[in-house]
């Protein structure tokens, strides 16, 4: 008697898609971990005061770096938004031929 698997077939998935999925979760958490130490280093928050005074940078060299990590987390954000030039179009139908060609097939 054959079996439920045995109807449908094996389940697949495609690698580029698991891949892409990875690859957005993780934007996303890098995203929110420099959004909110950036945030709390900009805003200069009693605890990111004490922690530059005990690491010897002054306040204002904190927010600093605070602005560069949210200037980051906004360009990991924009990174996931806009395909870079050497990646291909992101469409399901895209088949690479092999030779780092893609085409529709």
């Amino acid at each position: 008697m054959p079996t439920a698997l045995d109807i449908q077939g094996p389940i697949r998935t495609d690698n580029r898609e698991v891949a892409m999925t990875a690859t957005t979760i993780l934007a996303a958490l890098l995203a929110i971990v420099l959004l909110g130490a950036g945030a709390t280093m900009t805003l200069a928050v009693t605890f990111q005061r004490d922690t530059a005074t005990h690491l010897g940078f002054s306040v204002n060299a904190f927010r600093r770096i605070g602005v560069l990590e949210l200037l980051g987390a906004i360009g990991v954000l924009l990174g996931l938004t806009i395909p870079g030039r050497s990646s291909p179009p992101f469409d399901p139908r895209m088949k690479n031929s092999g030779r780092g060609r893609w085409y529709r097939p």
